[in-house]
């Protein structure tokens, strides 16, 4: 019966040892688990004015572009049309849009995009960012960014700068921004 007192002491100092384990545990997981949050939020921050600077460069630079273009009349001599050919890519198109819905690329490409949501909102003088495109360029996903033309006053027109998905995808996941994963960009129906 004497080891009875030891074997009781054991048990409590090893029930005690346990509990201290598991408080411990616990009160680390909730420090870490804290720690990884405030980790995500501060990337997520970075990435988020990351990507509005990138918009942001983009809209001014189509802004400047739209200051100096002449309206899109058709006749082939505006002085847009040495823009869209040096700065289209196979990853971004340039466009210059006319008042009725077409779209004049700098491989002397057009298209009819009077029907697009992006078109008629930028044609009444708002910037626009478009949600993804199924299909738009060669079958591909993209996203058109927009700024309308001013003349005397008015909408003359609109300066489309259309990039693949994929593109702005590997942009926007440079090595400035890639430190822990990956940038998702959603739309409002989480596309």
């Amino acid at each position: 019966m004497p080891y009875l007192k030891y074997v009781v002491a054991i048990v409590v100092l090893l029930a005690a040892l346990i509990a201290a384990v598991v408080c411990c545990y616990m009160d680390m997981n909730e420090k870490l688990l804290a720690e990884a949050r405030r980790n995500l939020k501060a990337e997520n921050e970075y990435k988020e004015q990351y990507f509005w600077q990138f918009i942001n460069s983009r809209l001014n630079w189509y802004r400047t572009v739209a200051a100096f273009c002449d309206g899109p009349v058709g006749s082939g001599d505006e002085n847009w049309h040495m823009i869209l050919k040096e700065y289209s890519s196979d990853d971004m198109r340039f466009g210059i849009a006319d008042t009725h819905g077409t779209i004049y690329f700098g491989d002397n490409e057009t298209a009819d995009i009077s029907g697009r949501s992006y078109y008629n909102k930028v044609i009444q003088g708002k910037e626009v960012i478009s949600d993804v495109l199924a299909g738009s360029w060669d079958g591909q996903e993209t996203v058109v960014m927009a700024v309308p033309i001013w003349t005397d006053g008015k909408v003359s027109g609109a300066v489309c700068a259309e990039y693949t998905a994929l593109n702005l995808g590997q942009t926007l996941n440079t090595s400035i921004t890639e430190k822990a994963g990956a940038t998702l960009v959603f739309d409002k129906t989480e596309k």
